[in-house]
């Protein structure tokens, strides 16, 4: 008789690695009580060719499935808060909790081309027990960054596929002006996606000078803790709107329980007020649409 009977064991895949471009979901989480929040990531994509994506939801894995995305969308993330207030309908309710959402996110090639998708549940890594307990503490860290110690913020998540950069790319494919305006160094059109508004809690540290043969360079590196969402990676950036300072993601550490993220901690360098980045279009007066 096992030690532990309601445990379950994890088998090992022995699928092979892919190679082809593929979906990977991030984040599939719900802001309470009627929205969820979707990030995903293209993985092994074709170079130079730009994808569109359509997000389905269904209260069963096996659908019928409701197309939330006309016409499809051009993102890295999308915010579903279309959840009916009355429970009879049959769509799904976040309230319930006998019922879960599904989502199937199809991407398609603009020009045509095959169609890659992928179909998740919420929250399908958590016990009920500790599903309760990790919305909470997340829920927590919101609302202390929201009402307490935190400062409007736009993430901005680096473009990592899409179309190629007309201005600055040389025959070895890299970006050969870290100013220029069209992919500010990223090499891909458009340099991020569109922000996602939230709140942040900025450390304070001191600046650090550096000497070189070009002489002294200041550099101002320091900590920086936002919610799970979205999920950051190096070289993303974070704009704080009340002071339009811009910061470059360094290091990303996240805080999890059960191996499930309540919130991140990030490592973060000021840019220098004449980086290119700060040509970017980014609304100082928006209200985070999602956490209201």
């Amino acid at each position: 008789m096992p030690l532990f009977p309601s445990s379950t064991i994890q088998s090992v895949s022995n699928q092979p690695v892919q190679t082809g471009a593929y979906l990977e979901m991030m984040r599939i989480f719900p802001i309470y009580p009627r929205r969820v929040f979707l990030q995903w990531v293209l993985r092994h994509p074709t170079l130079g060719v730009t994808y569109e994506f359509t997000i389905s939801r269904s209260g069963s894995a096996e659908g019928p499935w409701e197309v939330l995305t006309t016409p499809p969308i051009n993102d890295f993330y999308y915010v579903d808060m279309d959840f009916p207030s009355n429970p009879l309908t049959g769509t799904p309710d976040l309230m319930s909790m006998t019922r879960t959402a599904y989502y199937t996110i199809a991407a398609q090639p603009i020009t045509g081309g095959d169609i890659i998708s992928i179909t998740k549940k919420i929250e399908p890594w958590l016990d009920r027990r500790r599903e309760g307990i990790h919305r909470k503490l997340v829920r927590d860290a919101m609302i202390s960054l929201k009402r307490v110690v935190g400062t409007e913020m736009a993430a901005l998540k680096k473009r990592k596929w899409g179309d190629k950069c007309t201005l600055c790319i040389s025959s070895m494919g890299i970006s050969v002006d870290p100013y220029c305006p069209e992919c500010y160094g990223t090499t891909f059109q458009g340099g991020y996606w569109d922000p996602v508004y939230g709140w942040a809690q900025l450390f304070t540290s001191p600046i650090s000078v550096q000497t070189a043969l070009q002489g002294e360079t200041e550099r101002k590196q320091t900590r920086l803790l936002m919610s799970n969402i979205p999920q950051m990676d190096k070289n993303d950036l974070i704009v704080f709107l009340r002071t339009n300072r811009y910061f470059q993601v360094a290091e990303v550490t996240p805080t999890q329980i059960h191996n499930v993220d309540v919130h991140q901690e990030l490592i973060v360098t000021e840019l220098s007020s004449t980086s290119a980045e700060y040509d970017l279009q980014v609304d100082p007066w928006r209200d985070p649409c999602w956490w209201v």
